[in-house]
């Protein structure tokens, strides 16, 4: 997610990309910055989960690191889910 991000916003390497409504794309093709924009708010929303869950293994805190580990499963599947459900 941050290597797409950083692709297109400070490598600037958004020509190389199908922007706008080709086959079907996802509403956040819509241009550069939409995409670069929705790339880092969800590589930041699963980055805290995965940080928690390597906090809590080095506490030794199993039962809260097993939880956070359950985020960082879900997290990819629920943010596709809602970028689903956005028009």
């Amino acid at each position: 997610m941050f290597n797409e991000w950083w692709d297109i916003n400070a490598r600037g390497l958004g020509d190389q990309y199908p922007w706008g409504d080709i086959n079907d794309n996802p509403w956040y093709y819509a241009n550069e910055d939409v995409y670069s924009q929705h790339m880092l708010t969800t590589g930041s929303v699963m980055i805290l989960p995965l940080a928690l869950s390597l906090y809590f293994q080095y506490k030794r805190e199993n039962k809260n690191g097993f939880y956070a580990l359950l985020v960082c499963i879900i997290c990819p599947y629920a943010a596709d889910f809602v970028g689903g459900l956005i028009q």
